[in-house]
């Protein structure tokens, strides 16, 4: 009895001593991954730190990056007022100087009309010369002023927007083209054209002086072919051209085409003041649209300008 007694005893001994074996190396397991976990949990942290670092510092960077971009806008927004301040001062002293000098430059080319056709006024060849230069270089400066005026008019007019037809308005702008046609074989090329929003009276102004461009330097033409017509037709934008086989210019010389008072062709071949594209330029300019030129000295020019086809006022 005792003998069974001390093997049960015995064998629960070793049982417990396996079972404290297991459990000590569990406890060490279980340290083992607990120190993991710690560690994994503390770099983790560090990371999340950091993340947390890294995101703090970009809304600080996009805060004063949203203050910049606001202060450049409250600074744009006040030097396009002061712009648009210059320009109306600007416009209204063209107005009031073309005005201004008006009056003395008539007198001026009256006097000089008179003395060339009073018969009693006895002139020698050279003084009848100078009589004559005089007169000229009037009548130029006061197409310079009326040019003038009509620039800034269109600069401070008002755009009037509607749904218009570019057909009807072309038919307009023909009717209104010095008649310089008279006794020219012109072929006149005119496609079909969609209706725009824009400003009937302004558009009627583009199609005025861009004909009016194309009857002058197609003279020597014979015959003169003057195109209108749509070059694109999308769901942004209309591109429209008039083109002609005319004089043409130098393609290297075509930023100066829409610049104020700028010609590259002589009086004595073209007359003109060159502001009738810088008022082309403004117009479309008024409606969002493009404006450009393409040509070859000899081979006509082709002019381009584009409309939204939304409305520029919406």
């Amino acid at each position: 009895m005792s003998t069974v007694l001390g093997q049960s005893l015995e064998k629960m001994e070793q049982m417990i001593s396996m079972l404290q074996d297991e459990l000590a190396a569990t406890n060490r397991e279980v340290l083992q991954l607990t120190l993991e976990l710690e560690d994994r949990v503390a770099r983790r942290t560090q990371e999340l730190s950091q993340a947390v670092a890294s995101l703090q510092n970009e809304i600080e960077e996009r805060k004063q990056a949203e203050a910049q971009v606001k202060s450049l806008n409250e600074e744009l927004e006040s030097r396009a007022e002061l712009l648009e301040l210059m320009n109306e001062e600007l416009d209204s002293f063209a107005s009031t100087a073309s005005h201004d000098l008006r009056s003395p430059l008539n007198q001026v080319k009256g006097y000089a009309q008179i003395m060339l056709l009073d018969s009693n006024v006895s002139l020698a060849g050279r003084d009848r010369e100078y009589l004559e230069i005089i007169s000229v270089s009037a009548t130029k400066m006061s197409n310079l002023i009326d040019e003038l005026l009509n620039f800034s008019r269109i600069t401070r007019q008002e755009l009037s927007v509607s749904l218009v037809q570019m057909g009807s308005i072309v038919e307009e702008a023909l009717r209104d083209v010095p008649h310089e046609d008279l006794g020219r074989e012109i072929v006149w090329q005119i496609a079909e054209l969609p209706s725009v929003h824009a400003d009937h009276a302004l558009l009627r102004q583009v199609f005025v002086n861009l004909l009016s461009n194309a009857v002058k330097y197609t003279r020597n033409q014979t015959p003169a072919r003057i195109e209108i017509g749509i070059q694109t037709f999308s769901a942004r934008e209309n591109v429209f051209y008039v083109r002609d086989n005319g004089a043409g210019f130098d393609p290297a010389l075509a930023h100066r085409l829409f610049q104020s008072f700028q010609r590259l062709h002589r009086d004595e071949d073209y007359e003109g003041v060159g502001v009738g594209l810088s008022i082309v330029r403004r117009i479309i300019g008024r409606h969002h649209g493009r404006v450009w030129a393409e040509s070859t000295v000899g081979h006509g020019a082709t002019f381009y300008f584009s409309l939204p086809v939304t409305s520029p006022q919406s």
